[in-house]
């Protein structure tokens, strides 16, 4: 018999994150010169959501793309934001992935 449907559910949300964290990609990490880039991995054209909170939970930017089948490249610019740590959500469909990046 096979366990691999008897997984917990927290530890499906982590493998699922895991698998996310590799098909995005955030560089420089920390962001320098006010310019982040971001590398989509995406199966089919559609619509993503960009989100930038800070580490209290305020909202600080939302952005919605179309992106095309395959890799993407995203040039987010990001200068208005001060020397801190924030979270950027990504999230297409009914998943999202969540990046801690820093600036400089």
């Amino acid at each position: 018999s096979s366990t691999s449907g008897a997984r917990l559910a927290g530890e499906e949300e982590v493998l699922a994150t895991a698998q996310l964290e590799q098909g995005t990609q955030l560089y420089p990490n920390p962001v320098e010169d006010g310019q982040m880039k971001l590398i989509y991995t995406a199966e089919s054209s559609e619509t993503i959501r960009l989100t930038i909170y800070d580490l209290s939970g305020s909202l600080i930017d939302r952005r919605e793309l179309e992106v095309a089948s395959g890799e993407n490249l995203i040039e987010y610019g990001v200068a208005d934001l001060n020397q801190s740590i924030y979270l950027l959500k990504v999230a297409h469909g009914d998943q999202v992935e969540t990046i801690r990046f820093k600036t400089k």
